[in-house]
């Protein structure tokens, strides 16, 4: 009987001790999944917002100088716009490279062949689907009108909706490009179904119009980061405010080569506070790109694009 109490005893002591490293175990293993659980979701998240942020830039970069081939150089879009003779669109270029600091968009001189920042800046053009036809001759002269009866949609609903504006030169929503003329035409008025279009008076020679024409809106907008966020901002007359359009991005670094036409765009992005210590920079991230401490304190993602501009 003692012999079977000892034995007994022994056995509720060993089962004690199996059920509690097992209970240990499966402890340790359920913080482990969940730290492995909670480091995934955050990489992913870090993932998702430079994939949103790349797709968002992607639409406006890939329709750079789309219709503009003509003035694709700084001072022949100076001249196509007229600025210095009648405060025309103040544009610098069709792709422009900033620095963000220490001054909020500075644009960046050439070095190496490749211009290098932290914000860019895109002039841009996309179909409004309001077709139209040349009335007169099969070429417009600077500053002379040239006349185009409009072919699709109401007169006047069809230009407001595609964000067309008219009668005055500082706004470019009251300019268009013709695709295939290669230039921007100034948007004089609207008559009945009667348009009128003209170049600048700076522009040095007249330029072949095609019989039948899609006028393009054209944008001039700028990316960078500011307070943790991706903003973006539009010039009509004057600059719009700054609008975030994507949350928890870091920095943004732009290189543009414009002998190749190649732009290549990074994006730091973040989904939350570091797990088990610091985190130490990217290897993708660029040498010359900005980084600062606050950075290693969290979880990070380097999202990457490259685009062949074929219209700068």
């Amino acid at each position: 009987m003692r012999r079977h109490r000892g034995l007994a005893l022994t056995e509720l002591l060993l089962g004690t001790f199996l059920a509690s490293a097992l209970g240990l175990l499966l402890i340790t293993w359920e913080g482990e999944v969940l730290r492995v659980f909670n480091r995934s979701s955050a990489w992913l998240l870090a993932f998702q917002r430079g994939r949103r942020v790349l797709a968002f830039i992607e639409s406006r970069a890939l329709h750079t100088g789309l219709g503009l081939f003509a003035c694709r150089e700084e001072e022949a879009l100076r001249r196509a716009f007229a600025r210095r003779l009648s405060g025309g669109p103040s544009i610098p270029r069709l792709l422009t490279v900033y620095q963000d600091k220490p001054i909020l968009m500075t644009p960046v001189t050439e070095k190496d062949g490749a211009f290098r920042g932290t914000a860019l800046g895109l002039l841009h053009a996309h179909p409004s689907g309001v077709m139209v036809k040349r009335m007169g001759a099969p070429s417009a002269v600077p500053e002379g009108k040239a006349l185009f009866s409009v072919l699709s949609g109401d007169r006047t609903v069809s230009l407001s909706r595609a964000g067309f504006r008219t009668g005055d030169r500082t706004d470019l929503t009251s300019w268009c490009a013709l695709p295939l003329a290669g230039m921007p035409f100034y948007i004089h008025s609207l008559s009945g179904k009667t348009l009128s279009l003209s170049l600048a008076s700076t522009v040095e020679a007249p330029v072949a119009v095609p019989l039948i024409n899609e006028l393009y809106c054209l944008r001039y907008e700028q990316f960078c980061v500011l307070n943790g966020n991706l903003v973006f901002r539009g010039m009509t007359r004057e600059w719009s405010p700054c609008y975030p359009r994507e949350e928890g991005v870091l920095a943004l670094w732009v290189e543009w080569r414009p002998k190749i036409r190649v732009l290549d765009l990074w994006v730091l992005t973040t989904g939350g506070p570091a797990f088990q210590g610091r985190t130490n920079r990217p290897e993708e991230w660029p040498e010359d790109a900005p980084w600062e401490e606050d950075f290693s304190r969290r979880t990070l993602c380097v999202s990457r694009a490259s685009w062949r501009l074929e219209n700068t």
